[in-house]
């Protein structure tokens, strides 16, 4: 995300489900891409960490898509992040999103 050829590289690691990351994600990053990567100060090169099977989900969603609809999914993840981990019907919210669930 941001401009090759901005003069700093931030390298961010993270993982959807980990709750510390959906904090940042909602709350500190919006600012960040805002004052430092729109301006061609930042790079930011992301690196998922897959933890369980949620992410792994989660991440093959986004990586089927062009990057901004990437990003998209991963922030309508973001938003609905305690209601998805909290629920007991992980299927449900897998269709929402355009999967089908095979039963063999």
């Amino acid at each position: 995300m941001g401009s090759a050829s901005a003069p700093v590289t931030v390298i961010e690691y993270s993982s959807p489900t980990c709750p510390h990351r959906v904090e940042y994600r909602t709350h500190v990053a919006l600012q960040i891409e805002e004052e430092f990567v729109r301006t061609g100060k930042v790079r930011i090169v992301f690196r998922l960490i897959v933890r369980n099977n949620v992410d792994m989900v989660i991440l093959m969603l986004a990586e089927r898509q062009p990057a901004p609809k990437s990003q998209q999914i991963l922030d309508a993840y973001y938003a609905r992040h305690d209601e998805i981990v909290q629920s007991s019907n992980i299927e449900q919210h897998g269709a929402e999103s355009g999967l089908t669930v095979m039963l063999g």
